[in-house]
Parts: C-alpha cells; structure tokens; sequence
C-alpha cells in the first residue's frame, strides 16, 4: 500500500470520527431539548393540577383563565401586543435587540422561565385615535394575555382622553377581560393633563401604569437623543420600569380586569362602531381631490401618508363647510402612514370632499373612517 493510499484512508477514518461526534453532539443536544421540554410541560401539567387551597394563591392555575400575571407565576406561555407610536419603535436605539419591546420578553422568559412572545402595532408620529382605528380592524382571531399601551404624547389635548377611552374600550371589545398596562411616556416629562387623564382611565377600567417620566425624571438626558427619543439607556429603562409593574402584579396575583366597566366620558360611547368607506367608494375629481357622493353622519377621520416635502389635507362637507385643514412639512425621504381625527359630529347630508396638497400626497389616500354609538 503506497503512502498516497495510506493518507486518503488516514482522512477518511478522522472525517468518519468527526461526524460520529458531530452526530453524537446532536443528538445529545436534541435530548437535553426534549428534556427540558418535557420538563416544562410537567411543570405546566403540575401547575394545572393545583388547587387554589393548595396553591395559598386564592386562585387555580388554568391555562384558559389565569390573567397575564397568574400565568407567569404558574408557567404558562404569554402572548403580548404592544400598540403605540414612536416611543414604541425605538428610532434611538442603536439595534432591534436593544429596543425595549425586545429586552421586555427575554426579562420575563429569565424571571420566570416562560416564553413570552411579544408583537407590536406600531405606527410612528401617531395618536390614540390611529391605534384604536387600527384596532378595531384587527382580526377576531388574535388573542393575547397583556396588552401594552404606548400612546398620548402625539395626541392632541382637547381629544386626548376620549381618544384614549376609545382605544380601551376597542381593545376590550376585541380580547375581553385580558391585562393591559398603560405608559406613560417619558417626553411628557411632568404630569400634563394627558398624563392625568390616562392615569383616571387606568383606574377607572383597571389598568397597570408605567411610570416612565419618574424613571426618567433624574436621568433624562443620559437617556434621550436629540431630548426626545430614548437611546440603549432609555429603552433599558423602559423594560425595567415595565419588569417592575409586572413582578409587582405577579406577587400580588392581580386577575383580570372587569368583564364590563361604562363609558367614562360620555363622548367615547360615540366610538363604539367603525366604518371604513375606501378611497375606490370616492370618485376622484382631479389630481389631488376625492369625492363621496353620499350622507355621512359621526367623527370622522382620513387615512394616508405624509410624503417627503410639503403636505396638506382639507376635508369639506357639502361643498361649503371646512371641518377639517392642516398642512405640514415632512422631512423624509420614507413615506409615513397617518390615521388621523379629521372631526367630530359631522353631518354631510350629500357629500364629502377630500383635497390633498399634491398629487402624491393624494395617490396615498386609503379612505374615510366614521365612528358612531352603538
């Protein structure tokens, strides 16, 4: 046998030892997954099998029932939806896994070994009435544990409160009884009445709060970029203000809010239902109008996106009546969706007329929200 053939059998006995400890390094670590896999599902069986006088918790572990914080204490999986604006997204941070809508879950998966799954509904520069717009398009199907909201700094404070009451009462419409904590942002920086507001109505459904203007009351600029948007720091600071109230609730066993709680500002009982008329419902006079020949009654409010450089949107009724006109100018070569509250208590008993500053501003245009009482 020559030495060539010698070197050839030589690699390929250490290429066969090689993949026997490749293969045995996976298969040891696929055991040791379906190991603590089914450890994890004991522990949830165990969990279900305590009785409340067993437990001393005042309540039985069940999967189906516990609120978000009985099922941290008993092990089960979370599900949470983040729905907010800017302060949600995280533009400062310096990466996706520094924002804290991704530290928030492996804090909760590291305390009490669950896994949280966290999704977000997010739209940048928007207000409580955007989200609850979006909520209440959201599909029956989705449900969650927590819901986490992250609104008001971009609201306008004459509507803030009803808005924000409208964006509770959607999201308990569509996911029931479940956990919600209310933020209250940092860039408020004291408590405004926006601030005050979201504070009663977190008392009056319920609802955790999240005190992010006292985490950032000491340490606002070594939190912030450009005095606004949190950096690594602040968005640190974020989930552990969020960690705090949910550890808090968690030792306390806090259940799940209220089955049924009645308006608290009578005006939000007027966003019980949502029509969406889209943009192909319009007729579209020229470049930059869109017209809806028919009786609209309600609040209203107009879905599209800001374009890079100068906008602007007028909505008139029957014609005549100007209920709604602002313009803006957006920096950004991105387009931005906006949801916006055009106006309350309108009556166009023939037709509404949507005029944008340009063209490309108008070709964004998806149609008109209207909300009425139930």
């Amino acid at each position: 046998m020559n030495s060539t053939v010698r070197n050839i059998i030589c690699v390929l006995i250490s290429l066969a030892g090689i993949l026997y400890l490749v293969i045995g390094i996976r298969q040891e670590k696929a055991a040791e997954t379906a190991k603590i896999a089914e450890a994890r599902e004991e522990q949830k069986q165990a969990a279900s099998e305590i009785t409340a006088e067993d437990s001393g918790r005042g309540w039985e572990a069940d999967e189906n029932t516990d609120s978000f914080y009985q099922k941290l204490i008993d092990g089960f999986d979370v599900k949470i939806l983040v729905v907010g604006d800017t302060f949600a997204d995280g533009p400062a941070a310096s990466s996706v896994d520094k924002r804290w809508t991704s530290l928030l879950p492996k804090a909760i998966a590291d305390e009490y070994d669950v896994k949280a799954d966290l999704k977000t509904l997010i739209l940048d520069d928007n207000t409580s009435y955007s989200f609850y717009a979006m909520v209440k398009q959201m599909s029956a199907e989705e449900s969650y544990d927590l819901v986490i909201i992250c609104s008001g700094q971009y609201d306008a404070e004459e509507t803030s409160a009803v808005h924000y009451e409208a964006l509770i009462r959607a999201l308990r419409e569509k996911f029931g009884d479940i956990n919600m904590i209310s933020v209250l942002e940092h860039a408020q920086k004291e408590y405004t009445p926006k601030i005050t507001g979201i504070q009663s109505l977190a008392e009056h459904y319920g609802l955790q709060t999240a005190d992010t203007i006292e985490s950032f009351r000491e340490e606002y600029d070594p939190y912030t970029t450009y005095d606004f948007f949190p950096n690594d720091e602040g968005h640190q600071a974020y989930c552990d203000t969020l960690m705090g109230v949910i550890k808090e609730n968690a030792e306390a066993g806090t259940g799940r809010t209220a089955e049924s709680v009645d308006v608290m500002d009578g005006q939000a009982a007027n966003y019980e239902v949502l029509t969406f008329i889209p943009v192909s419902d319009f007729e579209k006079t020229d470049n930059t109008r869109y017209t809806l020949n028919a009786a609209v009654a309600g609040n209203i409010g107009i879905d599209f996106d800001y374009i890079n450089g100068e906008n602007g949107e007028t909505v008139v009724i029957d014609g005549e009546d100007i209920v709604y006109e602002k313009t803006k100018k957006f920096n950004n070569p991105a387009s931005q969706r906006q949801i916006v509250y055009a106006s309350g208590d309108v009556n166009a008993t023939v037709k509404i007329r949507v005029k944008f500053e340009s063209k490309e501003e108008a070709d964004t245009f998806r149609g008109l929200f209207v909300s009425t009482a139930g």
